[in-house]
């Protein structure tokens, strides 16, 4: 099923609420409780403390999409953000989920 989305309107709220703003932050609060509660994880996968990752890593606003969940019958909006290493070498992704009041309801890290 196609659904008209119009997209002046969509990038309004992108903007306004900062979704990648926020994601980010949500980010940064993922890694950094990753850190804190095993460092020594968090230093196999990422090779620097978290510092060293905000300071050395580039992260890359990737999307935001709408989205259908059908084991929860609910809607919800992803905001995505790439991470690459110091190196510039894709590391990972990091995705947000929010419902349509733009309320977090999960995040996740994949590799």
């Amino acid at each position: 099923m196609k659904i008209e989305v119009n997209t002046k309107i969509f990038d309004q709220l992108v903007n306004e609420h900062q979704l990648f703003e926020k994601t980010y932050a949500l980010m940064c609060g993922y890694l950094k409780a990753w850190y804190n509660e095993v460092p020594e994880d968090f230093l196999e996968e990422i090779g620097v403390d978290f510092d060293a990752m905000l300071d050395t890593y580039d992260f890359q606003n990737s999307l935001i999409a709408l989205g259908y969940n059908y084991v929860q019958e609910t809607n919800y909006i992803v905001c995505s953000i790439h991470i690459h290493d110091e190196e510039t070498r894709y590391w990972g992704e990091y995705k947000a989920f929010f419902d349509y009041n733009l309320e977090f309801i999960e995040d996740i890290l994949t590799k």
